[in-house]
């Protein structure tokens, strides 16, 4: 055996992510187009309606979305009579989600935070992470994200979060190369996912006219149950999974998503 296939004393090592950043830059131009392109109005409509009814809102009640991108979710739960909180790092997408809020005549509470560092206690009755948005620091982090949503949230409050990157969704059909036309954005997706690590380092280029732009993304990846217990750790409980935004059941080895309802429970409920 040689030096270079001898594990130091730490053990086989992996390579940390391309940008650890990378959600400080990612969110702009031809990559906000096309996540844009990628989500009709009709799946936003169903995931609000679920939401709505999973949360048990009442009109008037507040809701954080976090976070919130250029505001799909945060616009459709305000033109229903909700009040939003919307959060999210990008000014970029805040600026386009302020916009189209004042042109449609509607009023939310836009704010740019990190979502590891949540500042609300026990304000809201519900909250939503949509969008595949869960996953894109490393398992600290991500303990500090649902932390937060446990603190903003009330006793009894719900939360309803989204991913397409949970195991058993994510690895089974995960392919190295993807090329996608997405509206009118060509895609490649170029896809290396790492064990030992639990993350999935993916290239996106993107390119549409004489446009064109490269992006570097990363997403830890845990399985259903070890995102369960860290909800447990941030005061939440999971009371029910589906495997899409209109309430199907998940169905293991079926389902390629996975939406997490969770509920604040009284401390002395555990």
């Amino acid at each position: 055996m040689t030096d270079r296939e001898t594990p130091g004393a730490a053990g086989l090592e992996t390579p940390g992510p391309p940008d650890p950043e990378w959600y400080r830059s990612f969110f702009t131009g031809l990559a906000v187009e096309m996540w844009r392109q990628a989500v009709p109005d009709t799946r936003v409509a169903a995931e609000v309606d679920l939401a709505a009814d999973l949360l048990d809102l009442d009109e008037g009640d507040a809701v954080l979305d976090a976070p919130c991108g250029t505001g799909r979710h945060a616009l459709e739960l305000a033109a229903r009579g909700y009040a939003p909180t919307a959060i999210d790092l990008s000014n970029e997408a805040l600026e386009e989600l302020r916009t189209a809020a004042a042109a449609s005549g509607l009023e939310l509470d836009l704010r740019q935070l990190d979502l590891r560092a949540l500042p609300f206690e026990g304000l809201f009755p519900g909250a939503v992470c949509l969008g595949n948005s869960f996953g894109y620091f490393p398992p600290d982090g991500c303990r500090s994200v649902l932390e937060g949503f446990g603190r903003a949230l009330r006793p009894g409050g719900r939360l309803l979060l989204h991913s397409a990157m949970a195991a058993e969704c994510l690895l089974p059909g995960l392919a190295p190369r993807v090329e996608l036309q997405i509206g009118d954005v060509a895609v490649t997706v170029e896809n290396r996912y790492l064990p030992l690590a639990g993350r999935l380092d993916t290239r996106y280029s993107l390119a549409r006219g004489e446009e064109r732009m490269v992006r570097d993304a990363s997403h830890w990846v845990f399985t259903i149950a070890e995102l369960g217990r860290m909800m447990t750790e941030a005061n939440l409980a999971v009371t029910a999974l589906f495997a899409d935004g209109e309430g199907a059941d998940f169905i293991l080895g079926e389902s390629d998503e996975v939406y997490f309802l969770a509920e604040k429970y009284f401390k002395s409920d555990r």
